[in-house]
């Protein structure tokens, strides 16, 4: 069984899902102790150890802000944060982060197909091996693959029958059916139930525009008053 995302291979099916849970990101192992959840029951392991007073002994500590580590390499991977050393830099908004996975994750902030650029577009395009479509973002690739082709959906919605990949993506549906906005704008008294609508609303108020036609060079504040253009 042949992973579609990485060159991989597995002697049965339920390996290969296991697997798959690495480019999907979900997260089943859950750590009795503190709640933290994991992809793998073998990270699960190797964060109990962190509750283990054995290993506490034996960890690596930060001398900035004692937050103590397994190894000294993760120690010294730990310290770029203190060095606000970011090498991975958004194409789109110029962001910067720390790891290529934090990257990934902010770009999929960048889900609408016109705000990333043409030549952004041709060069980072990823196919999916199931099917015809193309992402801009691995992330929506890799997110396509598991609910569409492999149906991993493991949270479900106690309201209706829809399920999810995502614990956020579920916490995010739930609210339509509660009506609760837990994101308030601070310069007015706007509320909205996921944050990128608060975003999508804050260029109201800082000006931002970055839909662009690609025709006449007008530019908006939201997709949809471009596609309305």
């Amino acid at each position: 069984f042949n992973c579609p995302q990485c060159p991989k291979a597995f002697p049965t099916n339920s390996e290969l899902r296991e697997h798959l849970r690495t480019h999907s990101e979900i997260k089943t192992y859950v750590c009795t102790q503190c709640e933290k959840r994991f992809c793998h029951r073998a990270s699960l392991r190797t964060h109990l150890k962190y509750h283990d007073d054995f290993w506490k002994e034996k960890m690596f500590s930060c001398e900035q802000c004692e937050k103590k580590f397994l190894t000294h390499s993760m120690l010294k991977e730990h310290k770029k944060i203190h060095l606000d050393f970011k090498p991975f830099e958004c194409q789109i908004c110029t962001h910067r982060f720390r790891s290529n996975s934090s990257l990934l994750r902010h770009e999929h902030t960048h889900y609408k197909d016109d705000m990333i650029p043409d030549e952004s577009r041709q060069q980072r395009t990823f196919h999916c091996t199931e099917c015809p479509k193309t992402f801009y973002v691995k992330y929506d690739l890799q997110r396509h693959t598991a609910a569409v082709h492999l149906n991993l959906k493991d949270f479900k919605c106690s309201f209706c029958e829809k399920a999810f990949i995502h614990k956020g993506a579920l916490n995010r549906h739930i609210r339509t059916h509660t009506g609760e906005k837990p994101f308030s704008c601070d310069q007015c008294d706007k509320s909205f139930g996921d944050s990128s609508g608060l975003r999508c609303h804050k260029r109201v108020h800082s000006g931002i525009k970055p839909y662009k036609c690609k025709l006449c060079g007008e530019i908006y504040s939201q997709s949809t008053s471009l596609k309305n253009h």
